[in-house]
């Protein structure tokens, strides 16, 4: 089944600027669960292409390669309290079977505070006030599910492994509708624009710890080996219990001390039973058995009965044996993982990867003009991945800035030398022998940003112009237009002649 699902606004990141339109974009398809695919015809016939965010005044939609799913709900208008008083022109009908009402209440619900006036109303009507609480309660409800974060039981966690951010971070309000944790040296707190669970400096910066993307937890999810639940345990060192054992208190066996008493090598024969008047143990006793070892007996240190001094290996490598070192770069088993600014499009590479010009390593969450595959982009690094072999070639021109500051939108993808910029359309006989001839081309924006676009006019020559972002037009050139942003146009030749 094809049905119509609405009008929506399309944009590159989410944000409730969406929620207020403009809705032009009329989607079709089945439902917007998660899964179902997506048209931009009543037939369900041309597949919906764009991986953006799409709004229809009530949820934003992220949809990619056939796969949508409700990122954030539109905040609902705090002026929908209102119609919860069109109740009282139903009580109306009430006043009107009283027979002391009088004829000045037939017009419309909108004379309903002159009912204060008439002093011959009954005192029914004050039980009016009494049902206008009820009204301005039943709201609350309908607010609740937009604050579902405040619902969250209080959660304490610990940090650790981190050394700057290491300590307790107890729960400590709201922050953009989720609950944050603070800490020592830092803030947890789930981020809108990176669409996941950070642990930073200060509340709203880049993630220095983050948890999974697209998390729909809670409660802080980052990575067991830097947080767990509940109160950091502290380790405390014990105390060898052996360390402070006096052998000679357990034994608690005294000798009275004698005149001719010498060194202790002399109480010795003490310990021979003889015959005494009195046990100096007090009834203790030890039970002894002595063994005498003579010292002439040598053990045989093998059982070979004929021990030899020498052992003679029999077997002999002579040579030499030559040991390289390594002396290149060792890589990791991971990938790294760069979007495209505008399509959503992955990109993965296991070779080094650094800005052209300098040793710097691309850093997480920053937008970079990049060549892939000999084709200039714009796009985001968003980090290792250890599950994904890598296999594009991808080179870093610059760096554009952070992507939560819309570096996006700033960034121009580099022209790079392709077969389709210089390629000129071959021209087709004409009647005519006008020695300059212009062909109409359709040209059509595909990105949510402006882009320049430059043809060749017969008259003027070289022209250059703007083309709104999801629009198309038709110029007359000489030669195929051109821009800066090739990946983002489509060019067709209408094949008439200007």
């Amino acid at each position: 089944m094809c049905i119509n699902l609405g009008l929506f606004t399309p944009g590159s990141v989410t944000d409730t600027g969406l929620c207020s339109g403009p809705f032009t974009l009329t989607i079709y398809g089945n439902d917007l669960n998660v899964g179902t695919l997506l048209y931009t015809d009543s037939g369900c016939t041309v597949l919906l292409t764009d991986s953006l965010f799409y709004s229809d005044g009530i949820n934003t939609y992220y949809y990619k390669t056939g796969i949508n799913s409700p990122i954030v709900a539109c905040p609902t208008p705090t002026p929908t309290v209102t119609p919860t008083y069109t109740p009282t022109p139903t009580v109306t009908p009430t006043y009107t079977q009283t027979p002391t009402v009088t004829p000045t209440y037939t017009p419309t619900p909108t004379v309903t505070p002159t009912y204060t006036q008439t002093p011959t109303v009954t005192p029914t009507y004050t039980q009016t006030p009494t049902v206008t609480p009820t009204y301005t309660q039943t709201p609350t409800p309908t607010l609740t599910p937009t604050l579902t974060p405040s619902s969250t039981p209080s959660v304490d966690v610990c940090v650790q492994n981190t050394i700057t951010y290491d300590g307790n971070y107890m729960l400590s309000g709201t922050y953009d509708g989720y609950n944050y944790y603070t800490g020592p040296t830092g803030y947890i707190f789930y981020s809108n624009s990176e669409y996941r669970w950070c642990l930073a400096a200060n509340l709203g910066d880049p993630c220095v710890q983050f948890g999974p993307l697209f998390s729909a937890s809670l409660t802080p999810d980052l990575d067991d080996t830097v947080m767990y639940v509940g109160i950091c345990v502290t380790t405390t060192t014990t105390t060898d219990p052996c360390a402070s054992l006096n052998f000679d208190a357990v034994f608690d066996c005294y000798i009275p001390p004698t005149p001719s008493v010498t060194p202790t090598i002399s109480v010795t024969p003490t310990l021979t039973p003889t015959p005494t008047s009195s046990d100096p143990c007090g009834g203790r006793y030890i039970s002894a058995t002595g063994f005498t070892v003579s010292s002439t007996a040598t053990p045989t240190p093998t059982a070979t009965p004929t021990p030899t001094p020498v052992i003679v290996r029999p077997c002999n490598f002579p040579g030499e044996v030559t040991f390289n070192s390594i002396n290149e770069i060792i890589q990791c088993a991971n990938s790294k993982k760069f979007k495209d600014c505008f399509t959503g499009l992955d990109y993965f590479t296991s070779e080094l990867v650094s800005v052209s010009g300098s040793t710097s390593s691309p850093k997480e969450g920053y937008v970079y003009n990049a060549i892939i595959n000999g084709q200039g982009y714009c796009v985001i690094f968003e980090g290792l991945y250890e599950n994904i072999s890598g296999v594009d070639n991808i080179q870093l021109i610059n760096e554009v800035g952070s992507a939560n500051s819309g570096a996006c939108l700033q960034c121009n993808a580099v022209t790079s030398p392709t077969p389709t910029q210089t390629q000129t359309p071959t021209p087709t006989p004409t009647p005519t022998a006008s020695p300059c001839v212009s062909y109409q081309y359709r040209v059509t924006n595909n990105s949510p940003s402006r882009i320049k676009l430059q043809y060749v006019d017969c008259i003027i020559g070289s022209k250059t112009i703007l083309l709104g972002s999801l629009t198309s037009t038709i110029v007359c050139s000489t030669t195929m237009p051109t821009s800066t942003n090739p990946q983002n146009i489509e060019i067709t030749n209408l094949g008439f002649v200007c």
